[in-house]
């Protein structure tokens, strides 16, 4: 319904003398085989440019007030995606990033995200680190302005709810992790009007295969607590045995890590709920 615009402006100059305008395309939207009583669709976020996962879209959004506040570098504690995401946007415009990675990272991301073009901070991140500390980290490797992107610019995501808005869906099943994506979407469900329910899905445990949702510390989940409680949301933790189904029956082609998905691994609540069109989040496939 409304197209995915930021409008990125050149440093020193004013939000008014816009440079340029930079689209992110909305995302496919699939349809997979269906349940006997409920339609299902996925929409497709591995298409995404940039890391291949739906971190792109907030990762977009985080240089865009980056550049609005005349900032030099980004700071983002990351398990990989957001961090290679927004280094190569922040790239272009002339920005560098520093990612604040887990200690026991796999060589692999540590590598995709040099290349990208970030500095690579390991870190123990078993206890919260606040917005200053990741400024302070970030400032042994960049001079300037700094800006932390951990948080905020879930905004970004509401507009995948207003590219599904011509379909209606009775249920949009996503990811939890940290609670950005949860949010994003229930608030595009919130100003779009739709009567839309939101199923956020999570590892029953830690240690799970979907690694990349167990999260030590939950931002969001203020906002988690209120979206549910107001606008009778469901949160659904989801025991390995049924993560490692789900894995295996994600449909040939698709292009989806496990953290991804944990949605499929939604379908019985779906049936059990009488949902009769429901849209599965694929937030892609990034750097394992």
């Amino acid at each position: 319904m409304y197209p995915f615009y930021y409008l990125i402006v050149h440093k020193g100059r004013s939000v008014n003398n816009t440079s340029y305008v930079k689209q992110l395309a909305p995302t496919p939207l699939r349809r997979l085989r269906s349940l006997p009583s409920c339609e299902l669709f996925l929409k497709d976020e591995s298409v995404q440019p940039y890391s291949g996962t739906h971190k792109a879209r907030k990762a977009v959004a985080g240089v865009h007030e980056g550049l609005l506040a005349g900032v030099t570098g980004l700071g983002v504690i990351t398990a990989g995606n957001m961090g290679i995401a927004a280094a190569l946007a922040a790239k272009k415009e002339g920005i560098k990033v520093c990612a604040i990675v887990p200690h026991d990272v796999s060589v692999t991301i540590e590598q995709a995200l040099e290349k990208a073009g970030a500095f690579v901070e390991l870190r123990d991140l078993s206890e919260y680190l606040s917005p200053a500390q990741v400024i302070e980290i970030t400032s042994k490797h960049i001079h300037g302005r700094i800006h932390d992107v951990t948080d905020g610019c879930e905004w970004a995501y509401a507009p995948m709810v207003d590219e599904l808005y011509d379909t209606q869906p009775d249920a949009i099943v996503c990811q939890i992790g940290t609670g950005q994506l949860f949010s994003g979407l229930a608030e595009g469900i919130r100003r779009n009007g739709m009567r839309t329910r939101l199923v956020g899905v999570q590892p029953e445990r830690e240690g799970s295969i979907a690694k990349k949702l167990d999260v030590r510390w939950r931002a969001y989940q203020h906002r988690i607590d209120y979206y549910c409680m107001e606008y009778n949301h469901a949160l659904l933790s989801i025991p390995e045995d049924e993560i490692r189904q789900a894995v295996k029956s994600v449909p040939k082609g698709i292009r989806c890590e496990p953290s991804a998905a944990i949605v499929f691994a939604a379908l019985p609540y779906l049936e059990e709920e009488g949902f009769s069109k429901a849209v599965l989040i694929n937030t892609g496939c990034g750097v394992q």
